[in-house]
């Protein structure tokens, strides 16, 4: 029974694969190398498009078809249709993903106080007076917290 002549159906991958294994068996059963010259197919490609578990890109399917001597009008309107509905089906057929859970607790804001001379978040105050110790000593003035976050000349 020719391909072509078939009626149109909604198939699964199986099915699909075996219609393409079907249209290449009818083009003279080409290798995949002969296939893959002058195309974006490789041998890996046909192959995994042939035999895989994932479906292939429409692009792919329609390299493949062309290759095998299918007419345009042909591939662009029944081989098409059956690619989307594999497709469709597929995505039906996907298991929905579980919601993320986080598993790491969420960030904290250290304790701390501002400091009265500078305005700064402080967590650890010993090494905040260290710090303006030595400002002091090397700037030989205070240091003075300015309104608006400038420093002070």
């Amino acid at each position: 029974m020719n391909l072509r002549n078939r009626k149109r159906e909604i198939p699964d991958l199986p099915t699909f694969q075996s219609q393409l294994a079907q249209a290449r068996l009818e083009a003279g059963q080409p290798s995949y190398y002969e296939m893959g010259k002058g195309s974006i197919l490789s041998k890996p490609t046909i192959h995994r498009m042939l035999k895989g578990d994932a479906i292939p890109t429409w692009r792919t399917v329609e390299a493949f078809l062309a290759v095998c001597g299918i007419p345009a009008e042909e591939i662009g309107t029944m081989w098409k249709s059956r690619w989307v509905a594999v497709k469709q089906t597929s995505i039906s057929q996907s298991p929905t993903p579980a919601p993320v859970t986080r598993t790491t607790p969420e960030p904290t804001v250290p304790t701390g106080q501002t400091c009265g001379e500078c305005g700064c978040w402080v967590t650890d105050f010993t090494l905040h007076r260290d710090f303006h110790q030595r400002y002091e000593l090397r700037a030989n003035r205070p240091l003075v917290a300015v309104p608006g976050g400038q420093p002070a000349a």
